[in-house]
């Protein structure tokens, strides 16, 4: 479904962040990155509406997995700082990739 919104509307931050994220939690994480950075910037504050903390989980998960964990790590810890202004499904979707970078087959990520 979010194939067809996103051919229907591939303007929208809503859209593409959705779009993104579904990408990266297939495998497709070149695909997902390369969206969720066009609406995802480091430099500005997180907020739920225009640079969300959903997009931040995603685009560290995606880096990581490409490899490219400096990368993964500045998005981690950027949600990271913004952990307690989280709402409950961000934190538990923040929470299921640690634990999933913990535990793949060559420790992705290390506290």
């Amino acid at each position: 479904f979010s194939k067809i919104a996103f051919d229907l509307n591939c303007k929208s931050d809503a859209i593409i962040g959705t779009r993104g994220s579904v990408l990266i939690a297939l495998g497709y994480f070149d695909e997902g990155i390369k969206l969720l950075s066009r609406i995802t910037h480091l430099t500005k504050q997180i907020d739920p509406v225009t640079n969300n903390a959903t997009n931040f989980i995603f685009l560290a998960y995606g880096h990581f997995m490409t490899k490219n964990g400096e990368e993964g790590a500045k998005y981690l810890n950027r949600a990271e700082s913004y952990y307690a202004q989280m709402e409950a499904d961000e934190k538990h979707l923040f929470e299921l990739l640690k634990n999933r970078l913990k535990t793949a087959e060559n420790v992705i990520y290390k506290e």
